[in-house]
């Protein structure tokens, strides 16, 4: 897959704007600040400033250079032209996650009780989850993207059809995830998010086994 300025300029600003955030909020930052927050979004571990500065962007950098090597290291690797657009928008989709979770947790460090932004947090799992089962049903096989199982990657029909139906799914999560993101219920908001996401990603597998038994005995009545 050709890597090109048009595919690659959004997530380069995407790494800049993180170290630069870093960079800048450095110098305000407490000698000890939060790395870790529960369910209610208070924070129950701490580190250094250094490491919480350098982290997400490092982070950042390495999902970028894992996103760049799957093409190529991938047995599957022709397949990857047929769906370079979708790659780049997950790529950036992810990406861009990850510098709003960098964002909320430096808000987090200023606001009172070092409290994150669940609702923000949530807001935008809730995006991301749309977006990507939006374009789920243009991946194409491979090792590394999208709904791997024993029969998705046995049955071309098989993938398609399970990743038109996991998209549905996704958008679904999404909307679900984001319409709880208003609301200052934290547990019931784990506990709902917990429960979409296994309905989710365990949903489209059981799918691919039963959609792959039932072409494969079809077959053998042919």
């Amino acid at each position: 897959m050709k890597i090109t300025l048009k595919s690659e300029l959004i997530p380069f600003l995407i790494i800049v704007a993180s170290v630069l955030v870093s960079i800048l909020s450095y110098p305000y930052l407490p000698a000890q600040v939060p790395t870790h927050w529960g369910i209610a979004g208070t924070p129950d571990a701490y580190g250094s400033k250094l490491t919480h500065s350098i982290f997400i962007p490092a982070l950042i950098i390495g999902i970028y250079l894992l996103f760049l090597a799957l093409p190529y290291i991938d047995p599957k690797r022709a397949n990857y032209e047929d769906f370079a657009g979708v790659y780049t928008i997950l790529k950036i989709m992810i990406l861009g996650f990850m510098l709003g979770v960098q964002m909320l947790t430096i808000e987090a460090v200023f606001a009172p009780e070092q409290r994150l932004a669940v609702n923000y947090l949530l807001a935008m799992l809730g995006v991301m989850f749309i977006v990507i089962g939006n374009y789920m049903a243009k991946i194409r096989p491979s090792w590394f993207v999208g709904i791997k199982t024993p029969w998705t990657l046995s049955n071309n029909e098989v993938w398609r059809r399970t990743h038109r139906v996991g998209g549905w799914g996704f958008v679904l999560f999404g909307l679900a995830t984001l319409a709880l993101a208003p609301f200052n219920q934290p547990k019931l908001q784990f506990l709902v998010f917990i429960g979409g996401a296994l309905v989710a990603s365990l949903g489209p597998i059981i799918y691919s086994y039963l959609l792959y038994r039932r072409l494969e005995q079809e077959k053998t009545r042919k």
